[in-house]
Protein backbone atom coordinates (compact mmCIF):
# COMPACT_ATOMS: atom_id res chain seq x y z
CA UNK A 1 0.00 0.00 0.00
CA UNK A 2 2.77 2.83 0.86
CA UNK A 3 4.19 1.80 -2.64
CA UNK A 4 1.37 2.87 -4.31
CA UNK A 5 0.84 5.95 -2.72
CA UNK A 6 4.03 7.25 -3.49
CA UNK A 7 3.71 6.46 -7.12
CA UNK A 8 0.29 8.69 -7.44
CA UNK A 9 1.93 12.08 -5.32
CA UNK A 10 4.95 12.18 -7.66
CA UNK A 11 2.65 11.94 -10.45
CA UNK A 12 0.15 15.05 -9.93
CA UNK A 13 3.20 17.50 -9.07
CA UNK A 14 4.02 17.53 -13.15
CA UNK A 15 1.37 19.97 -14.35
CA UNK A 16 2.39 22.55 -11.77
CA UNK A 17 6.01 22.31 -13.07
CA UNK A 18 4.80 23.19 -16.55
CA UNK A 19 2.65 25.90 -15.52
CA UNK A 20 5.82 27.62 -13.37
CA UNK A 21 8.06 26.82 -16.16
CA UNK A 22 5.97 29.05 -18.90
CA UNK A 23 5.39 31.93 -16.56
CA UNK A 24 9.22 32.15 -16.29
CA UNK A 25 9.43 32.24 -19.79
CA UNK A 26 6.87 34.77 -20.85
CA UNK A 27 8.81 36.69 -17.96
CA UNK A 28 12.08 36.65 -19.57
CA UNK A 29 10.98 37.36 -22.75
CA UNK A 30 9.37 40.62 -21.82
CA UNK A 31 11.91 41.74 -20.09
CA UNK A 32 14.36 41.24 -23.30
CA UNK A 33 11.99 43.09 -26.12
CA UNK A 34 13.90 44.68 -29.38
CA UNK A 35 14.35 47.77 -30.05
CA UNK A 36 15.47 48.96 -33.66
CA UNK A 37 17.32 52.67 -34.45
CA UNK A 38 15.69 55.82 -35.77
CA UNK A 39 16.55 55.32 -39.69
CA UNK A 40 18.93 57.67 -40.70
CA UNK A 41 18.71 59.04 -44.29
CA UNK A 42 22.09 57.48 -46.03
CA UNK A 43 21.66 58.61 -49.49
CA UNK A 44 22.66 61.48 -50.99
CA UNK A 45 21.43 64.88 -50.45
CA UNK A 46 21.14 66.12 -54.19
CA UNK A 47 19.78 64.58 -57.40
CA UNK A 48 19.84 66.39 -60.92
CA UNK A 49 17.45 65.75 -63.97
CA UNK A 50 16.46 67.38 -67.27
CA UNK A 51 13.05 68.88 -69.01
CA UNK A 52 11.85 65.86 -70.49
CA UNK A 53 14.52 63.24 -69.96
CA UNK A 54 13.82 60.77 -67.61
CA UNK A 55 14.28 60.73 -63.71
CA UNK A 56 15.21 58.20 -60.95
CA UNK A 57 16.29 59.15 -57.21
CA UNK A 58 16.14 56.43 -54.54
CA UNK A 59 16.07 57.08 -51.47
CA UNK A 60 18.17 54.40 -48.51
CA UNK A 61 18.29 54.70 -44.98
CA UNK A 62 19.19 52.58 -41.94
CA UNK A 63 17.18 50.84 -39.31
CA UNK A 64 15.40 48.52 -41.85
CA UNK A 65 13.04 50.89 -43.25
CA UNK A 66 9.95 49.71 -44.58
CA UNK A 67 8.00 52.82 -45.77
CA UNK A 68 9.50 56.04 -47.69
CA UNK A 69 7.96 59.21 -48.67
CA UNK A 70 9.05 62.72 -49.90
CA UNK A 71 6.67 65.99 -50.91
CA UNK A 72 6.23 68.17 -52.67
CA UNK A 73 8.05 66.73 -55.71
CA UNK A 74 8.88 68.58 -59.08
CA UNK A 75 5.97 68.24 -61.85
CA UNK A 76 6.29 64.96 -63.16
CA UNK A 77 7.88 63.37 -60.10
CA UNK A 78 6.17 60.59 -58.18
CA UNK A 79 7.37 58.45 -55.02
CA UNK A 80 6.58 54.53 -54.76
CA UNK A 81 6.50 55.07 -50.71
CA UNK A 82 7.14 50.97 -50.27
CA UNK A 83 10.48 51.17 -52.24
CA UNK A 84 11.67 54.57 -51.66
CA UNK A 85 12.22 55.11 -55.56
CA UNK A 86 11.49 58.63 -56.94
CA UNK A 87 10.79 58.88 -60.78
CA UNK A 88 8.87 60.25 -63.71
CA UNK A 89 10.07 62.81 -66.63
CA UNK A 90 10.28 66.56 -64.97
CA UNK A 91 8.23 69.22 -66.50
CA UNK A 92 8.99 72.27 -65.02
CA UNK A 93 12.92 73.65 -64.46
CA UNK A 94 13.98 74.90 -61.53
CA UNK A 95 15.64 74.07 -58.01
CA UNK A 96 13.42 72.42 -55.26
CA UNK A 97 14.09 71.54 -52.28
CA UNK A 98 12.01 68.20 -50.83
CA UNK A 99 11.44 66.50 -47.28
CA UNK A 100 12.34 63.11 -47.71
CA UNK A 101 11.33 60.79 -44.82
CA UNK A 102 12.01 56.90 -43.96
CA UNK A 103 10.03 54.95 -41.71
CA UNK A 104 10.90 51.02 -39.75
CA UNK A 105 8.22 48.97 -38.01
CA UNK A 106 5.30 50.60 -37.23
CA UNK A 107 4.44 50.28 -33.53
CA UNK A 108 7.94 50.34 -32.15
CA UNK A 109 9.46 53.11 -30.47
CA UNK A 110 11.72 54.11 -33.01
CA UNK A 111 9.60 56.52 -35.69
CA UNK A 112 11.26 58.01 -38.86
CA UNK A 113 13.99 59.14 -39.88
CA UNK A 114 14.11 62.66 -42.05
CA UNK A 115 15.95 64.94 -44.44
CA UNK A 116 15.61 67.40 -47.46
CA UNK A 117 17.11 66.03 -50.72
CA UNK A 118 17.58 69.24 -53.19
CA UNK A 119 16.36 68.23 -57.07
CA UNK A 120 18.02 70.54 -59.62
CA UNK A 121 15.97 70.47 -62.85
CA UNK A 122 17.66 72.01 -65.90
CA UNK A 123 15.60 73.00 -68.87
CA UNK A 124 15.90 71.36 -72.22
CA UNK A 125 18.35 72.16 -75.17
CA UNK A 126 17.54 75.08 -76.96
CA UNK A 127 15.88 74.65 -79.98
CA UNK A 128 15.41 77.65 -82.54
CA UNK A 129 12.30 78.76 -84.00
CA UNK A 130 11.99 82.27 -85.25
CA UNK A 131 12.06 82.06 -89.16
CA UNK A 132 15.13 80.95 -90.77
CA UNK A 133 15.27 83.36 -93.84
CA UNK A 134 15.61 87.23 -93.79
CA UNK A 135 15.77 89.72 -96.23
CA UNK A 136 17.36 92.85 -96.19
CA UNK A 137 18.73 96.03 -98.40
CA UNK A 138 21.65 97.74 -98.37
CA UNK A 139 21.82 101.45 -96.86
CA UNK A 140 18.47 100.29 -94.47
CA UNK A 141 18.26 99.57 -91.09
CA UNK A 142 18.28 95.34 -90.88
CA UNK A 143 17.38 94.02 -87.75
CA UNK A 144 16.13 90.23 -86.69
CA UNK A 145 15.59 88.17 -83.38
CA UNK A 146 16.40 84.77 -82.70
CA UNK A 147 13.89 83.27 -80.55
CA UNK A 148 14.18 79.67 -78.96
CA UNK A 149 12.85 77.32 -76.28
CA UNK A 150 14.55 76.62 -73.16
CA UNK A 151 14.88 79.61 -71.75
CA UNK A 152 18.30 80.59 -73.43
CA UNK A 153 20.49 82.75 -71.74
CA UNK A 154 23.14 84.30 -74.45
CA UNK A 155 22.77 83.67 -78.30
CA UNK A 156 25.46 83.46 -81.04
CA UNK A 157 25.85 84.00 -84.95
CA UNK A 158 28.48 83.95 -87.87
CA UNK A 159 29.22 84.83 -90.35
CA UNK A 160 27.47 88.04 -90.58
CA UNK A 161 26.76 90.13 -93.52
CA UNK A 162 28.87 93.23 -93.86
CA UNK A 163 27.63 95.69 -91.34
CA UNK A 164 25.38 93.78 -89.01
CA UNK A 165 26.06 92.64 -85.60
CA UNK A 166 24.68 90.31 -83.05
CA UNK A 167 23.83 91.09 -79.32
CA UNK A 168 24.59 87.54 -77.62
CA UNK A 169 22.20 88.78 -74.41
CA UNK A 170 19.42 89.36 -76.54
CA UNK A 171 19.95 88.14 -79.58
CA UNK A 172 19.05 90.73 -81.90
CA UNK A 173 20.85 90.99 -85.64
CA UNK A 174 21.07 94.46 -86.53
CA UNK A 175 22.91 96.82 -88.57
CA UNK A 176 22.87 98.75 -91.67
CA UNK A 177 24.15 95.93 -94.81
CA UNK A 178 27.09 97.44 -96.98
CA UNK A 179 26.99 94.80 -99.05
CA UNK A 180 24.28 92.54 -101.33
CA UNK A 181 24.84 88.67 -101.26
CA UNK A 182 23.26 86.09 -99.75
CA UNK A 183 25.06 84.34 -95.97
CA UNK A 184 24.36 81.22 -94.79
CA UNK A 185 24.56 82.48 -90.96
CA UNK A 186 24.97 79.70 -88.14
CA UNK A 187 22.91 80.58 -84.83
CA UNK A 188 22.67 79.30 -81.08
CA UNK A 189 20.87 79.56 -78.37
CA UNK A 190 22.64 78.51 -75.35
CA UNK A 191 21.18 77.70 -71.61
CA UNK A 192 22.72 75.98 -69.15
CA UNK A 193 21.87 72.41 -70.84
CA UNK A 194 23.76 73.07 -74.08
CA UNK A 195 23.25 75.13 -77.50
CA UNK A 196 20.77 74.44 -80.07
CA UNK A 197 21.61 75.72 -83.32
CA UNK A 198 20.22 76.15 -86.60
CA UNK A 199 21.21 78.21 -90.35
CA UNK A 200 19.71 81.58 -91.04
CA UNK A 201 19.49 82.62 -94.68
CA UNK A 202 20.14 86.25 -94.88
CA UNK A 203 19.37 87.69 -98.16
CA UNK A 204 21.07 91.17 -98.76
CA UNK A 205 19.53 92.68 -101.71
CA UNK A 206 20.88 96.17 -103.58
CA UNK A 207 19.04 99.38 -102.94
CA UNK A 208 16.21 100.49 -105.23
CA UNK A 209 14.79 104.00 -106.03
CA UNK A 210 11.41 104.55 -104.60
CA UNK A 211 8.88 103.24 -106.88
CA UNK A 212 7.27 106.08 -108.69
CA UNK A 213 3.59 105.30 -110.17
CA UNK A 214 3.64 105.95 -114.13
CA UNK A 215 0.69 104.82 -114.68
CA UNK A 216 -2.15 107.60 -115.77
CA UNK A 217 -3.68 108.82 -112.81
CA UNK A 218 -7.57 108.62 -114.52
CA UNK A 219 -9.78 105.98 -115.21
CA UNK A 220 -13.18 106.00 -116.23
CA UNK A 221 -15.57 103.50 -115.83
CA UNK A 222 -19.51 102.50 -116.24
CA UNK A 223 -22.02 100.95 -114.32
CA UNK A 224 -22.61 97.37 -114.98
CA UNK A 225 -19.21 97.25 -117.64
CA UNK A 226 -16.45 95.32 -117.09
CA UNK A 227 -13.84 97.61 -115.37
CA UNK A 228 -9.66 96.81 -115.44
CA UNK A 229 -6.95 99.55 -114.28
CA UNK A 230 -3.21 98.42 -113.42
CA UNK A 231 -0.92 100.02 -111.86
CA UNK A 232 2.43 100.25 -112.74
CA UNK A 233 5.60 101.92 -111.64
CA UNK A 234 9.65 102.22 -111.77
CA UNK A 235 11.60 100.69 -108.93
CA UNK A 236 10.43 97.19 -109.60
CA UNK A 237 7.58 96.71 -106.77
CA UNK A 238 6.62 93.62 -105.60
CA UNK A 239 3.61 94.58 -104.56
CA UNK A 240 0.97 97.47 -104.91
CA UNK A 241 -2.10 98.81 -102.65
CA UNK A 242 -5.43 100.88 -103.57
CA UNK A 243 -7.81 101.77 -101.03
CA UNK A 244 -10.55 102.86 -100.83
CA UNK A 245 -12.25 101.63 -104.30
CA UNK A 246 -15.32 101.83 -105.94
CA UNK A 247 -18.48 100.14 -104.83
CA UNK A 248 -18.32 96.95 -106.96
CA UNK A 249 -14.43 97.04 -107.33
CA UNK A 250 -11.93 94.46 -105.60
CA UNK A 251 -7.87 94.34 -105.64
CA UNK A 252 -5.11 92.46 -106.75
CA UNK A 253 -2.04 93.48 -104.15
CA UNK A 254 0.33 90.96 -106.37
CA UNK A 255 -0.55 92.53 -109.74
CA UNK A 256 -1.70 95.88 -109.17
CA UNK A 257 -5.00 95.43 -111.19
CA UNK A 258 -7.98 96.56 -109.92
CA UNK A 259 -10.83 95.06 -111.61
CA UNK A 260 -14.83 94.20 -111.47
CA UNK A 261 -18.14 95.53 -112.33
CA UNK A 262 -19.18 98.85 -110.92
CA UNK A 263 -22.06 99.26 -109.03
CA UNK A 264 -22.30 103.16 -108.76
CA UNK A 265 -22.02 106.00 -110.12
CA UNK A 266 -19.50 108.29 -108.22
CA UNK A 267 -16.18 109.87 -108.62
CA UNK A 268 -13.37 107.90 -106.14
CA UNK A 269 -10.25 109.30 -105.41
CA UNK A 270 -8.14 106.21 -104.42
CA UNK A 271 -5.00 106.48 -102.88
CA UNK A 272 -2.71 103.99 -105.10
CA UNK A 273 0.81 102.70 -103.57
CA UNK A 274 3.87 100.56 -105.28
CA UNK A 275 6.20 98.78 -102.45
CA UNK A 276 9.57 97.97 -102.68
CA UNK A 277 12.20 96.77 -100.77
CA UNK A 278 13.40 100.55 -100.31
CA UNK A 279 9.63 102.12 -99.44
CA UNK A 280 6.40 103.15 -101.06
CA UNK A 281 5.85 105.19 -103.94
CA UNK A 282 2.03 106.65 -103.78
CA UNK A 283 -0.34 108.69 -106.06
CA UNK A 284 -4.11 109.72 -106.46
CA UNK A 285 -5.84 107.65 -108.90
CA UNK A 286 -9.12 109.68 -109.70
CA UNK A 287 -11.85 106.88 -110.82
CA UNK A 288 -15.29 107.94 -112.52
CA UNK A 289 -17.74 105.68 -112.38
CA UNK A 290 -20.75 106.79 -114.78
CA UNK A 291 -24.19 105.62 -115.52
CA UNK A 292 -24.69 103.14 -118.31
CA UNK A 293 -23.85 104.35 -121.89
CA UNK A 294 -22.04 107.15 -120.56
CA UNK A 295 -18.57 105.62 -121.43
CA UNK A 296 -16.22 102.94 -123.50
CA UNK A 297 -13.09 101.34 -124.06
CA UNK A 298 -11.30 102.93 -127.76
CA UNK A 299 -8.95 99.48 -128.97
CA UNK A 300 -5.43 100.75 -130.49
CA UNK A 301 -4.95 100.43 -134.42
CA UNK A 302 -2.23 98.57 -135.36
CA UNK A 303 -2.87 99.00 -139.35
CA UNK A 304 -2.47 101.97 -141.91
CA UNK A 305 -6.39 103.31 -141.99
CA UNK A 306 -6.81 104.94 -144.95
CA UNK A 307 -9.73 108.07 -144.36
CA UNK A 308 -12.24 107.33 -147.75
CA UNK A 309 -15.18 106.96 -145.66
CA UNK A 310 -15.76 102.78 -146.48
CA UNK A 311 -14.45 101.83 -143.15
CA UNK A 312 -13.03 98.89 -144.70
CA UNK A 313 -10.32 98.16 -142.64
CA UNK A 314 -10.40 95.06 -140.20
CA UNK A 315 -9.50 97.69 -137.25
CA UNK A 316 -12.57 99.25 -138.09
CA UNK A 317 -14.28 95.91 -137.99
CA UNK A 318 -13.06 95.14 -134.42
CA UNK A 319 -13.74 98.73 -133.03
CA UNK A 320 -15.97 99.23 -129.89
CA UNK A 321 -18.78 101.06 -130.85
CA UNK A 322 -22.11 102.66 -129.84
CA UNK A 323 -25.31 102.97 -131.32
CA UNK A 324 -28.00 105.84 -130.62
CA UNK A 325 -31.69 106.63 -131.94
CA UNK A 326 -33.21 109.71 -132.84
CA UNK A 327 -36.51 110.10 -130.45
CA UNK A 328 -38.08 112.38 -133.36
CA UNK A 329 -37.14 110.84 -136.10
CA UNK A 330 -37.47 107.37 -136.40
CA UNK A 331 -35.36 106.75 -139.90
CA UNK A 332 -32.27 108.32 -137.91
CA UNK A 333 -30.01 106.34 -135.59
CA UNK A 334 -25.92 106.76 -135.46
CA UNK A 335 -23.42 104.05 -134.78
CA UNK A 336 -20.04 105.54 -133.41
CA UNK A 337 -16.83 103.61 -134.05
CA UNK A 338 -13.81 105.00 -132.02
CA UNK A 339 -9.51 103.69 -132.08
CA UNK A 340 -6.46 105.31 -131.67
CA UNK A 341 -2.70 104.83 -132.78
CA UNK A 342 0.24 107.50 -131.60
CA UNK A 343 -0.91 109.54 -134.35
CA UNK A 344 -4.36 109.72 -134.49
CA UNK A 345 -7.56 109.48 -132.57
CA UNK A 346 -10.30 108.11 -135.71
CA UNK A 347 -13.82 108.51 -135.24
CA UNK A 348 -16.26 106.54 -137.87
CA UNK A 349 -19.89 108.20 -137.79
CA UNK A 350 -22.61 105.76 -139.92
CA UNK A 351 -25.74 107.96 -140.02
CA UNK A 352 -28.63 105.62 -140.96
CA UNK A 353 -31.09 108.48 -142.76
CA UNK A 354 -33.06 108.01 -145.67
CA UNK A 355 -33.60 111.68 -146.47
CA UNK A 356 -30.58 113.91 -146.53
CA UNK A 357 -31.25 117.58 -146.62
CA UNK A 358 -29.13 121.08 -146.50
CA UNK A 359 -31.45 123.57 -146.93
CA UNK A 360 -30.20 125.13 -144.26
CA UNK A 361 -27.21 128.14 -143.96
CA UNK A 362 -26.03 127.02 -139.93
CA UNK A 363 -24.50 123.42 -140.13
CA UNK A 364 -26.05 122.48 -137.06
CA UNK A 365 -29.83 122.58 -138.79
CA UNK A 366 -28.36 120.54 -141.34
CA UNK A 367 -27.46 116.91 -141.98
CA UNK A 368 -24.37 116.87 -139.97
CA UNK A 369 -22.38 114.97 -137.44
CA UNK A 370 -21.17 116.75 -134.41
CA UNK A 371 -17.93 116.10 -132.32
CA UNK A 372 -17.28 117.59 -128.71
CA UNK A 373 -13.83 116.59 -127.28
CA UNK A 374 -13.15 117.50 -123.23
CA UNK A 375 -9.16 117.02 -124.27
CA UNK A 376 -7.57 117.84 -120.63
CA UNK A 377 -11.06 115.32 -119.24
CA UNK A 378 -11.64 118.63 -116.80
CA UNK A 379 -15.22 118.20 -116.45
CA UNK A 380 -16.03 121.72 -116.57
CA UNK A 381 -19.28 122.81 -116.20
CA UNK A 382 -19.04 125.31 -118.89
CA UNK A 383 -17.06 124.73 -122.17
CA UNK A 384 -13.89 126.76 -121.86
CA UNK A 385 -10.42 127.02 -124.55
CA UNK A 386 -9.63 123.60 -123.51
CA UNK A 387 -12.67 122.26 -125.08
CA UNK A 388 -13.64 121.04 -128.88
CA UNK A 389 -17.03 121.14 -131.00
CA UNK A 390 -16.24 119.90 -134.88
CA UNK A 391 -19.18 120.09 -137.17
CA UNK A 392 -19.32 118.21 -140.23
CA UNK A 393 -22.24 118.23 -142.82
CA UNK A 394 -23.01 115.21 -144.68
CA UNK A 395 -23.70 117.49 -148.11
CA UNK A 396 -20.59 119.68 -147.30
CA UNK A 397 -18.05 117.94 -146.24
CA UNK A 398 -15.67 121.43 -145.27
CA UNK A 399 -15.47 121.38 -141.48
CA UNK A 400 -17.13 123.75 -138.78
CA UNK A 401 -14.65 124.49 -136.47
CA UNK A 402 -17.65 126.02 -134.03
CA UNK A 403 -15.86 126.40 -130.86
CA UNK A 404 -12.34 128.65 -130.48
CA UNK A 405 -10.35 125.90 -129.23
CA UNK A 406 -10.83 123.63 -132.44
CA UNK A 407 -10.15 126.82 -134.50
CA UNK A 408 -7.66 126.65 -137.10
CA UNK A 409 -6.59 123.13 -136.55
CA UNK A 410 -6.72 120.42 -139.19
CA UNK A 411 -8.17 117.12 -139.52
CA UNK A 412 -8.81 114.41 -141.81
CA UNK A 413 -12.19 113.56 -143.01
CA UNK A 414 -13.71 111.61 -145.48
CA UNK A 415 -17.39 111.43 -146.11
CA UNK A 416 -19.31 108.69 -148.50
CA UNK A 417 -23.29 108.61 -149.26
CA UNK A 418 -25.88 106.29 -150.26
CA UNK A 419 -29.87 106.40 -150.33
CA UNK A 420 -29.64 104.93 -146.78
CA UNK A 421 -27.40 107.07 -144.91
CA UNK A 422 -23.82 108.78 -144.92
CA UNK A 423 -20.72 107.48 -143.25
CA UNK A 424 -18.14 110.15 -141.96
CA UNK A 425 -14.90 109.33 -141.61
CA UNK A 426 -12.17 111.20 -139.43
CA UNK A 427 -9.05 111.58 -138.03
CA UNK A 428 -7.98 113.48 -135.43
CA UNK A 429 -4.42 114.29 -135.41
CA UNK A 430 -2.69 114.20 -131.61
CA UNK A 431 -0.53 117.05 -131.98
CA UNK A 432 -3.20 119.40 -133.10
CA UNK A 433 -5.27 118.76 -130.29
CA UNK A 434 -2.35 119.14 -127.49
CA UNK A 435 -2.36 115.68 -126.22
CA UNK A 436 -0.13 113.06 -126.12
CA UNK A 437 -2.01 109.20 -126.34
CA UNK A 438 -1.05 106.85 -123.66
CA UNK A 439 -2.89 103.47 -122.77
CA UNK A 440 -5.58 104.47 -120.03
CA UNK A 441 -5.75 107.80 -120.91
CA UNK A 442 -9.46 108.99 -120.66
CA UNK A 443 -11.15 112.39 -122.89
CA UNK A 444 -14.26 113.55 -122.19
CA UNK A 445 -16.79 113.34 -125.59
CA UNK A 446 -20.02 113.72 -126.85
CA UNK A 447 -21.18 112.31 -129.99
CA UNK A 448 -23.83 113.63 -131.55
CA UNK A 449 -26.21 114.06 -135.00
CA UNK A 450 -28.37 116.63 -136.59
CA UNK A 451 -31.02 115.25 -138.72
CA UNK A 452 -33.33 117.67 -141.05
CA UNK A 453 -36.27 116.06 -142.51
CA UNK A 454 -38.89 118.09 -144.17
CA UNK A 455 -37.12 121.47 -143.31
CA UNK A 456 -37.32 120.64 -139.65
CA UNK A 457 -34.05 119.78 -137.31
CA UNK A 458 -33.93 117.33 -134.88
CA UNK A 459 -30.21 117.64 -132.75
CA UNK A 460 -29.36 114.51 -130.63
CA UNK A 461 -26.34 112.66 -129.06
CA UNK A 462 -25.30 109.42 -126.85
CA UNK A 463 -25.92 111.46 -123.72
CA UNK A 464 -29.89 113.10 -124.61
CA UNK A 465 -28.17 116.70 -123.71
CA UNK A 466 -28.51 118.71 -127.06
CA UNK A 467 -32.22 119.50 -126.42
CA UNK A 468 -31.81 120.50 -123.25
CA UNK A 469 -28.63 122.46 -123.30
CA UNK A 470 -26.65 120.11 -121.87
CA UNK A 471 -23.42 119.90 -124.77
CA UNK A 472 -22.39 123.02 -123.52
CA UNK A 473 -21.55 121.22 -120.25
CA UNK A 474 -18.62 119.04 -120.49
CA UNK A 475 -19.11 117.45 -116.65
CA UNK A 476 -22.09 115.96 -117.94
CA UNK A 477 -20.89 114.48 -121.30
CA UNK A 478 -19.36 110.72 -121.32
CA UNK A 479 -15.82 109.33 -121.94
CA UNK A 480 -13.80 107.39 -123.85
CA UNK A 481 -10.78 105.46 -122.47
CA UNK A 482 -7.82 104.48 -124.25
CA UNK A 483 -7.25 101.10 -124.46
CA UNK A 484 -3.45 98.95 -124.86
CA UNK A 485 -6.13 96.06 -126.50
CA UNK A 486 -5.47 95.82 -130.08
CA UNK A 487 -8.51 95.90 -132.53
CA UNK A 488 -7.06 93.69 -135.40
CA UNK A 489 -3.19 92.59 -134.09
Amino acid sequence: MKKNRNVTQKTTMWPVLIISVALSLLVSMSCTKKTLPVPVITSPLTASGMVGSAFSYTITASGDPIGFGATPLPAGLYINNTTGVISGTPTTPGSFNVPISATNVPGTTTGSGTATLVITIAPQVPVINSILTKQGTTGLAFSYTITASGTPTSFSAAPLPAGLSINTATGVISGTPTTAASTNVAIGATNVSGTGTATLAIAIAASLPLPVITSILTKQGTIGSAFSYTITASGTPTSFSATPLPAGLSFNAATGVISGTPTTAATTNVTIGATNVTGTGSATLAITIDAANNSFVVKKNAKTITIDGTLSECSWTNANSITFTNPTFSNNAVKVRTLWDNTNLYIAYEVTDSQIENPAVNPWEQDAIELFLDIGHEKSATMDTNDYQIIITALNSNPVNYYAAAAGKTIQKAITTSGSGYIVEIAVPWAQIGTTPVPDKTLGILFSNDDMDGGVTNSFDWKNLIESGGFKRPNLWGDISLSSAVACP
